[in-house]
Order: structure tokens, then C-alpha cells, then sequence
């Protein structure tokens, strides 16, 4: 299935890609650590982003999908934090499974999670 054609598709890939390898933490034996590039990338939000005093969520792919991003906000409201790697391809199936779903229901609109 072709998912680059389809807007709202395309929207939740970016969305997961978004939110986890840019801008994802992952959790580990010492604590919480940055995995997204984006956070990596700029020194204040890696020491902020594994802070207690932020937002963390763990990783829901369906609510991942429904939270839109901005790139123009210095640091992000909230980070999504994987237990590990093999997460992601244990929700692989429920990740394709939605988008499925949404796609065949293109009168929905994207849901805004925004007071998380």
C-alpha cells in the first residue's frame, strides 16, 4: 500500500517519524536519554528535553499519529519515550493497521492533542 499519495497518510508517517527520530527520548537503565537527531542537535534541548520538569509520554503510536508538530518552537511541549528499539517494531503492524483505517475514513479530521 502506497502511503505518499494519500495526505492525511502521509501526515501520521511524518507525525510518528517526527515525534520519535527527531525529537524521541528512549528510556534506559540510567534514565531517560535523547534518540531524536533533532534533540541532538542543539545542546539546551538535550540536557532539557531528559529533564523531570518536561512533559514525557510514552510511546502510543495511535496518539503519536494524532499530535501534530511545529518545527519553529525552540523546545517542544512534551517528548514521547520509548521503553527500547524493539518497540517500534512491535507496534509496526498497529502503526500500518491505522493509517489504514484513517485513510479509508478521509472525512475525519486529524484530532489536535494539544493539552496534553
Amino acid at each position: 500500500m502506497n502511503y505518499t499519495k494519500d495526505e492525511v497518510s502521509r501526515e501520521l508517517f511524518q507525525r510518528y517519524y517526527f515525534h520519535l527520530f527527531e525529537f524521541g527520548l528512549i528510556q534506559e537503565a540510567e534514565g531517560v536519554k535523547v534518540l531524536g537527531a533533532g534533540i541532538a542537535a542543539s545542546i539546551r534541548e538535550s540536557e532539557t528535553s531528559v529533564s523531570s520538569t518536561y512533559k514525557h509520554f510514552e510511546h502510543n503510536p495511535i496518539i503519536i499519529m494524532e499530535t501534530p508538530f511545529t518545527t519553529d518552537e525552540e523546545l517542544k511541549p512534551q517528548y514521547f519515550v520509548l521503553e527500547g528499539l524493539d518497540e517500534v517494531v512491535e507496534v509496526k503492524s498497529l502503526v500500518v493497521d491505522y493509517i489504514r483505517f484513517r485513510k479509508k475514513r478521509k472525512y475525519l479530521k486529524l484530532k489536535v492533542y494539544n493539552n496534553m
